[in-house]
């Protein structure tokens, strides 16, 4: 339960950004300066990778594991049971396919070549019993030792890792979830070491110095992982050391990829933010490689194998043979002499989701005069876009949604580029590929200043039968209609005054506001309409808990009985029209919320880019952006767990057909879809819904919400912030509804004209 001290806390907090931008903007008055050079801007250029395709043609199957081996690189690939072991130069030329016909029959788990190029490969029976085997592959390939793994190690039916590497003695290491075995170079077992009780290994590799790291983590008594720690282990004397301190930003994760091998530190760890390094010396991690900055996936950082020459070798994930060959990465750390010559194109952001990482890695690889520049903002300090953009500090490329002001606001200070005429004259993009209903709502005062591959629906769903052919209402026609439900119905799934008040204005207060002109209209009949509506509520911090918790069950019994109008959706989706018709068990139609023009529904655009109309590298930060139109972007099957749509017509039309199949099939831009699974949900009042696959119907509610609905969100933090706090002290009863009006009118024009 949220006290008003709380709430206030909460409001000062939400304002926090916006008023400090406020100020920026008010001491820098109309300068453009653009000015990046700021160490803040650059502290990850150390860390920053840029990634260079090595091609391997004549490669058969997918790349499951490579190793580099000085100016030599070995690669091992898997097509359908069979495998494939190549060599080749480091540049991907000189392919020479050296699988053994001992491979037909036997799937090759891992391989690892020693300091004499011999090369040691744990194979493992596809059609019998699932026997493991090492071989010794001699430089004439051919098979000069061979051990049955399960006999020699007395296995006992368990498998071994599938992984193995060579000690600093020589020797080759294998590993179970609980046993470490050490083998001579003539596949004679030296010696066994045991992990500790309760514990199990789940990844290793061999450091610099020739020891063996292990991932280890505590099993529990219910299954569930406990302690998780990297031990070193001694295979010379068979005795487990110390192990190593945790990783500097608390993330700490240990699966089969959780190491790499070089020669720079000790060892290396891969994490979901980057790479790290183990200096033994002073006994730290440092950060070697930052994943967002090097534009790399999480995948992407599983994929790395080994470092040498102050290079990363990585696999892509699903990197097949293709018309060019199989391709392998090879990461780069950037440096002053590559990109003197080249135009930056500075891209400032709070964080660079996976597709986006994508296309800024192929952007770069594909341009030899400029490269995108990655500026990465700390998560958790959401003023210093704002900041930086306010005080001069303008990268080519951000998204206007995270400087925490309108895009009205920005583009009433000249701050982003009209793009329209670029859509216009573009050979690549057009406006007809967009969906109309979109283009249109992506306009600001008839023109367009970004680009957005997704967008969310916010809207608001009542029973068809209540509503009738409605498809919008004012607030005085919902009371009607809240009229006729009787005695103790409720408009929305709360009672709280300042709840109801955010559903009502939720992305409308902009309706109020006139960027043009400085004219608010806060003290005009209909707002006050509003604040009268929402003071019929309560508040929930003058209840007790038990009150409380009362009135949710109160709040969930009149939802079964059919007392509740709207349910709020700030996301629709297929599976949400198929929820709330299950919730209200009736067809339902997007009314949206109440609003004097009866638009009460809008979109919200993911992903917005805009250029900053003083840069000088605008077309080629076009022709990054406008990627994110393409239908290669906008079909990425990452993102169709996301309730979130395409903006092209074709993308949006293949998305939701991805959400009616119902049987598995392969799409025509090659992706496997598998059918939306079939889930019983039960909600927080009691009723159970279920989910699957859309039928045309739910599709036909969709497509009228998105055909009708042409309003985008549009929210200033610092205006939000003035109406909820002097609409709380009206609730509270310490102002009057006109004097509460008139300080909200007075506040806000006042800030509004400021900005202008």
């Amino acid at each position: 339960m949220v006290t008003e001290k709380e709430r206030k806390a909460t409001v000062y907090r939400k304002g926090l950004l916006v008023l400090v931008i406020v100020v920026c903007f008010l001491l820098m008055g109309c300068s453009k300066e653009q000015d990046l050079a700021s160490e803040e801007m650059n502290a990850s250029v150390d860390m920053t990778y840029e990634a260079k395709d090595i091609v391997l043609q004549g490669v058969i199957g997918e790349i499951k594991q490579c190793r580099r081996k000085g100016d030599n690189l070995y690669v091992l690939t898997k097509q359908e049971e069979t495998s494939h072991l190549y060599k080749a130069n480091m540049d991907g030329s000189g392919v020479e396919d050296i699988t053994l016909p001992i491979f037909e029959e036997n799937e090759v788990n891992s391989f690892y070549i020693d300091s004499e190029d011999n090369i040691f490969c744990l194979i493992q029976a596809i059609e019998t019993d699932g026997q493991q085997e090492l071989i010794k592959m001699n430089t004439t390939k051919e098979v000069a030792a061979q051990a049955k793994l399960q006999e020699l190690l007395s296995l006992d039916g368990e498998n071994l890792l599938n992984c193995m590497t060579i000690d600093g003695l020589g020797n080759i290491i294998l590993s179970t979830e609980t046993m470490v075995y050490s083998l001579n170079s003539n596949l004679q077992l030296v010696n066994k070491i045991g992990v500790e009780e309760s514990y199990g290994i789940k990844s290793f590799c061999k450091t610099k110095s020739g020891k063996i790291a292990c991932g280890i983590i505590e099993i529990l008594n219910d299954g569930e992982e406990g302690d998780k720690k990297i031990c070193l282990l001694d295979t010379e004397k068979g005795e487990w050391g110390s192990s190593l301190p945790g990783i500097a930003d608390g993330h700490f994760w240990i699966g089969e990829t959780a190491f790499a091998e070089g020669e720079s530190y000790e060892l290396y760890y891969k994490g979901g933010f980057g790479v790290y390094g183990y200096d033994q010396t002073a006994d730290i991690w440092e950060k070697v490689l930052d994943a967002r900055c090097s534009l790399l996936t999480t995948q992407d950082v599983e994929g790395i194998v080994v470092e040498e020459q102050g290079q990363f070798l990585g696999i892509i994930q699903g990197s097949s043979n293709s018309a060019e060959g199989a391709t392998i990465e090879l990461y780069s750390k950037i440096s002053s002499e590559e990109t003197d010559n080249k135009k930056v194109i500075t891209f400032a952001t709070y964080n660079v989701q996976d597709p986006l990482r994508e296309i800024a890695r192929e952007f770069n690889k594909t341009h030899d005069d400029c490269r995108i520049e990655i500026i990465l903002y700390e998560d958790e300090d959401y003023t210093k876009l704002g900041q930086d953009i306010a005080t001069g500090k303008i990268p080519d490329i951000f998204d206007p949604s995270e400087v925490g002001m309108p895009m009205e606001q920005l583009i009433e200070k000249g701050m982003l580029e009209n793009l329209t005429p670029y859509y216009e004259k573009d050979d690549v993009i057009s406006i007809e590929d967009i969906y109309p209903s979109v283009w249109e709502t992506m306009k600001s005062d008839g023109k367009v200043y970004m680009t957005a591959p997704y967008f969310y629906l916010w809207s608001a769903a009542s029973r068809t039968s209540d509503v009738g052919n409605r498809t919008g209402w004012t607030l005085t026609e919902m009371k009607e209609v809240l009229s006729e439900k009787g005695q103790g119905a409720l408009a929305f799934d709360s009672l709280e005054k300042d709840m109801i008040l955010d559903n009502i204005l939720l992305g409308n207060l902009n309706d109020f506001i006139d960027w043009e002109t400085g004219e608010c209209s806060f003290d005009s009949e209909e707002f006050k309409e509003i604040l009268e509506f929402c003071n019929e509520g309560i508040l929930a911090d003058q209840m007790t808990d038990a009150e409380y918790f009362e009135m949710l069950d109160e709040i969930g019994r009149k939802k079964r009985e059919g007392k509740v109008l709207m349910e709020v959706n700030q996301s629709v989706s297929l599976e949400s029209i198929q929820l709330t018709q299950c919730l209200f068990d009736s067809d339902i139609t997007y009314i949206g919320l109440p609003k004097s023009d009866r638009q009460g529904s809008y979109l919200q655009f993911s992903e917005q880019y805009g250029i900053y109309s003083g840069s000088e590298v605008k077309e080629e930060a076009w022709e990054f952006i406008r990627m994110t139109m393409s239908e290669e972007y906008q079909t990425n099957v990452k993102l169709l767990k996301f309730a979130m749509f395409p903006t092209r017509k074709d993308c949006l039309e293949w998305n939701i057909e991805t959400k009616m199949a119902t049987e598995p099939y392969e799409d025509k831009y090659g992706n496997w879809i598998e059918p939306v699974d079939t889930e019983t949900w039960v909600t927080d009042f009691g009723t159970k819904v279920k989910t699957g696959p859309a039928s045309q119907e739910d599709v036909d509610v969709l497509m009228d919400l998105i055909n009708r609905t042409n309003k985008q969100i549009s929210m200033d933090d610092e205006a939000i912030m003035i109406v909820e706090e002097e609409a709380m002290r009206y609730f509270y009863g310490d102002k009057s509804l006109d004097k509460t009006v008139q300080i909200i009118q007075k506040r806000v024009e006042t800030y509004i004209n400021e900005q202008r």
